[in-house]
């Protein structure tokens, strides 16, 4: 098993979103049975699998949007804590790029002049779904708590190599 594990609350927007369109359990590869305790890991190879699933099963660009539009708060770990203890969505989004710097490897995050730049530094990831889920899932709580419509219609990705 890969050392880089995640809790299998991070999953659910996901399977959620794939049970939407008629994706079982054992397409996806996955035993139900691992959400019956929120403490219970899931390993990243499984999570890109089950992303990739995902991807060539419903053929749409937009599924990390559908995916974050589906988070929960509660599935956002420190992420969450960091957007309920934000005086506003610059600092937040300020603040939830230098967390996701310090924990991800490969990946830059910058928040300049009100834009997030993404950039990657090493070989670019192949699906940059889960990121665009991540991206949209931070902007649908904003859009819920400053009371204001913002809606994500495309994440744009570049690569520094």
């Amino acid at each position: 098993m890969n050392q880089y594990t995640s809790s299998v609350t991070s999953l659910l927007a996901l399977v959620e979103t794939l049970r939407s369109f008629n994706i079982s359990f054992k397409e996806m590869d996955i035993d139900e049975n691992i959400f019956e305790d929120i403490n219970n890991r899931v390993d990243f190879y499984t999570i890109q699998n089950i992303w990739n699933i995902g991807v060539k099963k419903i053929q749409r660009d937009d599924l990390g949007l559908l995916v974050g539009s589906n988070v929960k708060l509660s599935n956002l770990g420190i992420v969450g804590y960091i957007i309920l203890n934000s005086k506003d969505i610059e600092e937040s989004i300020s603040k939830i790029c230098a967390f996701q710097n310090l924990i991800t490897e490969g990946i830059e995050f910058k928040f300049e002049d009100r834009y997030i730049d993404i950039s990657y530094l090493a070989q670019p990831i192949q699906e940059h779904q889960p990121i665009a889920a991540f991206v949209s899932a931070l902007f649908s709580f904003f859009s819920t708590y400053c009371n204001e419509n913002i809606k994500i219609q495309q994440i744009k990705f570049k690569s520094k190599l």
